[in-house]
């Protein structure tokens, strides 16, 4: 039976029998570990896969960091001004009682949207983003917001 006596004297010794530390142990077989863990990787990927994909579904602080982490790099690729940090963006959603920006009705899943768009040179700070549901962000596209309300006839509910 394992024990913790077990584990304490197991590690003692495996520390006696290897006093290298170990960040030198690591740089001694880097390319041995990173070749292992590769060849790991790749005979495993579709089990890797599935469960992402499980883990995406099923926790949605999950799903919110990945989008993040998407946004982020596209913004950062981009070249774009600012930033913000999830809690604002919550905040933001919050300011506007997480309902769209631009037609007020409660969705299930708010998306960023940039009123000024990046590819028009809009910052990532977050008193250039609000809430919107999908249909408003994919219509509204790369548009700034006045035209976009001109194009779709739309009366803003813009509060905040």
């Amino acid at each position: 039976m394992i024990t913790k006596n077990y584990i304490k004297d197991f590690n003692q010794r495996w520390r006696e029998l290897n006093p290298e530390p170990a960040p030198t142990r690591y740089e001694r077989y880097k390319d041995t570990i990173k070749a292992t863990v590769s060849q790991w990787q790749a005979d495993h990927r579709e089990e890797r896969r599935e469960y992402h994909r499980k883990r995406y579904k099923a926790i949605p602080k999950v799903r919110q960091q990945t989008i993040d982490r998407s946004q982020l790099r596209r913004a950062r690729k981009a070249g774009v001004e600012g930033s913000h940090t999830s809690k604002e963006w919550r905040d933001k959603k919050a300011q506007y009682n997480f309902r769209c920006a631009y037609c007020g009705k409660k969705a299930r899943v708010l998306t960023k949207d940039h009123i000024v768009p990046i590819s028009e040179g809009g910052s990532n700070y977050i008193s250039n983003i609000v809430p919107a549901c999908s249909f408003c962000n994919s219509s509204k596209q790369a548009r700034e917001l006045l035209d976009w309300k001109r194009f779709n006839g739309l009366q803003l509910s813009i509060e905040a």
